[in-house]
């Protein structure tokens, strides 16, 4: 397999490994031709990258922490 096949091949490997998970690896290993160990160092690394981007992302939720007040501006800066 080429090198261009291998990444489409990983590709379309990690939108259906992140639809189905670990469950079903030889089901996919199978479906995308490529053996077992191979299929499970790109689980791997999905799962890696998965939880590092977890990792980076910043906490957000729906309260007020850390809001800052914003004083409403005039529409006419002339007004009062």
């Amino acid at each position: 397999m080429s090198f261009v096949d291998m990444t489409i091949t990983r590709r379309h490997f990690e939108a259906r490994y992140n639809q189905v998970g670990r469950a079903l690896l030889a089901n996919l290993a199978d479906i995308f031709g490529v053996d077992f160990d191979t299929a499970e160092h790109w689980a791997d690394e999905i799962d890696r990258a998965t939880q590092q981007q977890i990792a980076a992302a910043p906490l957000s939720g729906g309260g007020m922490a850390g809001a800052v007040p914003i004083a409403a501006a005039p529409a006419d800066p002339e007004q009062p």
